[in-house]
């Protein structure tokens, strides 16, 4: 009887030594992510940004939605900020 292995997380099948240099990359991006202040205000968002509108309507059927939150905290991981969840109309 073969029995498939249950799935790990991607980080448990990296060796320790290259997860390190992955969390200092990491870290690294987002202290390099450049920033731009948003109009007038003081509020300061990632140059780079995430338009959100495909996640749930619009281009085709809506996505899964733990796809979409893993890619929302993967964003995050790199220093993103600008979320575009505006609705056109």
């Amino acid at each position: 009887m073969i029995v498939a292995a249950q799935p790990r997380d991607w980080r448990s099948l990296l060796p320790a030594r290259r997860e390190m240099r992955l969390r200092s990359f990491y870290k690294e991006t987002i202290s390099n992510m450049k920033k731009r202040k948003l109009g007038k205000s003081n509020l300061e968002v990632s140059a780079i940004g995430l338009g959100c509108m495909g996640m749930s309507f619009s281009y085709g059927p809506p996505k899964d939605k733990q796809e979409m939150i893993s890619l929302l905290r993967a964003a995050v991981e790199r220093g993103v900020t600008f979320f575009d969840t505006a609705e056109g109309s």
